[in-house]
């Protein structure tokens, strides 16, 4: 009688947490940190000049009600542009949307 050798234990995946430098869509890690960054400007830039509403209203001869709905439809474009901009991306071809591919 020859002794076998017990079969190996089956191979497990890779961990989730084995690749955290690169996400599971393959996209490198700094990118994705320029993609957070440039979206946090974007948004950021909506409130920049709500502090200098009075600065604004003087340098321009503008009522602070004049001052006030500019920066408030700043923000309502903004909005606009989310809701009709964003969802283009999941209807159209990507190549579409960027004039240089």
């Amino acid at each position: 009688m020859s002794m076998e050798n017990p079969p190996s234990p089956p191979k497990s995946a890779p961990r989730a947490g084995s690749q955290a430098a690169e996400p599971a869509h393959g996209e490198p890690g700094r990118l994705i940190a320029l993609f957070a960054v440039a979206s946090g400007m974007t948004v950021a830039n909506l409130y920049y000049a709500q502090p200098l509403l009075s600065e604004l209203r003087d340098v321009f001869h503008i009522s602070t009600a004049t001052a006030g709905t500019l920066i408030s439809l700043t923000q309502v474009g903004y909005v606009i542009g989310m809701i009709f901009l964003v969802p283009l991306g999941d209807r159209l071809a990507k190549r579409s949307l960027s004039p240089h591919c």
